[in-house]
Protein backbone atom coordinates (compact mmCIF):
# COMPACT_ATOMS: atom_id res chain seq x y z
CA UNK A 1 0.00 0.00 0.00
CA UNK A 2 1.23 3.27 -0.84
CA UNK A 3 -0.16 6.75 1.14
CA UNK A 4 -0.91 10.04 -0.19
CA UNK A 5 -1.41 13.17 1.41
CA UNK A 6 -2.77 16.79 -0.22
CA UNK A 7 -4.19 19.47 0.83
CA UNK A 8 -7.38 19.35 -0.95
CA UNK A 9 -8.37 15.41 -0.67
CA UNK A 10 -6.45 14.28 3.12
CA UNK A 11 -4.97 10.96 3.12
CA UNK A 12 -5.94 8.60 0.32
CA UNK A 13 -4.23 5.03 0.12
CA UNK A 14 -3.07 2.87 -2.98
CA UNK A 15 -2.35 -0.81 -3.77
CA UNK A 16 1.21 -1.37 -5.04
CA UNK A 17 1.00 -3.24 -8.67
CA UNK A 18 1.60 -6.80 -8.52
CA UNK A 19 0.35 -7.08 -4.80
CA UNK A 20 -3.10 -9.29 -5.37
CA UNK A 21 -0.92 -11.71 -7.15
CA UNK A 22 1.51 -11.58 -4.16
CA UNK A 23 -1.05 -12.24 -2.08
CA UNK A 24 -2.69 -14.66 -3.54
CA UNK A 25 0.90 -16.66 -3.93
CA UNK A 26 1.96 -16.75 -0.41
CA UNK A 27 -2.00 -18.08 0.37
CA UNK A 28 -1.07 -21.20 -1.01
CA UNK A 29 1.41 -21.77 1.06
CA UNK A 30 0.97 -20.22 4.32
CA UNK A 31 -1.57 -18.50 6.78
CA UNK A 32 -1.12 -14.19 6.25
CA UNK A 33 -1.79 -12.54 9.57
CA UNK A 34 -1.61 -8.66 9.04
CA UNK A 35 -1.12 -7.00 12.62
CA UNK A 36 -1.06 -3.52 12.85
CA UNK A 37 -0.51 -1.09 15.78
CA UNK A 38 -3.63 1.21 14.65
CA UNK A 39 -7.32 0.61 15.97
CA UNK A 40 -9.87 -1.54 13.88
CA UNK A 41 -11.61 1.30 13.16
CA UNK A 42 -8.69 2.63 10.61
CA UNK A 43 -6.95 -0.58 9.86
CA UNK A 44 -10.14 -2.63 8.08
CA UNK A 45 -11.28 -0.47 5.70
CA UNK A 46 -7.95 -0.57 4.32
CA UNK A 47 -7.32 -4.10 4.34
CA UNK A 48 -10.61 -4.54 2.81
CA UNK A 49 -9.73 -2.91 -0.32
CA UNK A 50 -5.94 -4.44 -0.03
CA UNK A 51 -7.27 -7.73 0.43
CA UNK A 52 -10.36 -8.49 -1.77
CA UNK A 53 -10.08 -12.06 -2.38
CA UNK A 54 -9.63 -12.77 1.52
CA UNK A 55 -6.33 -13.92 1.52
CA UNK A 56 -4.86 -12.54 4.57
CA UNK A 57 -6.34 -15.05 7.25
CA UNK A 58 -6.12 -13.50 10.65
CA UNK A 59 -6.72 -9.41 11.11
CA UNK A 60 -5.35 -7.99 14.38
CA UNK A 61 -5.21 -4.70 15.45
CA UNK A 62 -4.02 -2.92 18.69
CA UNK A 63 -6.36 -4.83 20.82
CA UNK A 64 -4.83 -8.27 20.27
CA UNK A 65 -1.54 -7.29 21.59
CA UNK A 66 -0.53 -7.75 25.47
CA UNK A 67 0.19 -4.41 27.54
CA UNK A 68 2.98 -5.50 29.82
CA UNK A 69 4.74 -2.33 31.90
CA UNK A 70 4.13 -0.05 29.89
CA UNK A 71 4.97 -1.62 26.10
CA UNK A 72 2.51 -3.23 23.79
CA UNK A 73 3.24 -7.12 22.79
CA UNK A 74 2.38 -8.97 19.67
CA UNK A 75 1.31 -12.19 21.18
CA UNK A 76 2.28 -15.29 19.20
CA UNK A 77 0.03 -18.47 20.40
CA UNK A 78 1.54 -20.60 17.20
CA UNK A 79 4.65 -22.26 16.22
CA UNK A 80 7.04 -19.05 15.37
CA UNK A 81 9.82 -20.99 13.45
CA UNK A 82 7.58 -20.44 10.31
CA UNK A 83 6.35 -16.93 11.17
CA UNK A 84 8.13 -14.29 8.55
CA UNK A 85 7.69 -11.12 10.76
CA UNK A 86 8.03 -7.71 8.60
CA UNK A 87 7.52 -4.53 10.61
CA UNK A 88 8.65 -0.79 10.26
CA UNK A 89 8.90 0.35 13.77
CA UNK A 90 11.20 -2.41 15.96
CA UNK A 91 11.08 -0.24 18.80
CA UNK A 92 7.18 0.42 18.87
CA UNK A 93 6.08 -3.26 19.93
CA UNK A 94 7.78 -6.18 21.08
CA UNK A 95 7.02 -10.24 20.57
CA UNK A 96 5.99 -12.61 23.01
CA UNK A 97 6.23 -15.96 22.85
CA UNK A 98 3.29 -18.30 24.48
Amino acid sequence: MNNLLSRDRGWRTFKRPGVDAFLEHLAKFYEIVVYSDQLSMYVDPVLERLDQKGCIRYRLSRAATKYVNGKHYRVFSFSVSVVIYFGILLNCYYIWLT
